[in-house]
């Protein structure tokens, strides 16, 4: 995993705020107004950005980093 530098908070986007809910990509793109497969897209780059291969790293992660804001 790759550190992520402040401010963390500033450039999390909502799909992976409402990842870390527990939330499916269904939930989520419903919740945000936008298909499924967008929010796969999104959580891939989000991914990419946190140096994660899964949803669950990167819900850790992102979950690790918004506590310490």
């Amino acid at each position: 995993m790759r550190s992520i530098t402040p401010p963390w908070n500033a450039w999390i986007p909502p799909s992976s705020r409402w990842m870390t809910k527990g939330k499916t990509n269904r939930d989520i793109g419903e919740t945000l107004g936008i298909a499924p497969r967008t929010v796969n897209k999104h959580l891939e780059h989000i991914f990419v950005k946190l140096g994660v291969e899964t949803r669950a790293a990167a819900t850790a992660l992102t979950m690790k980093h918004m506590h310490h804001v």
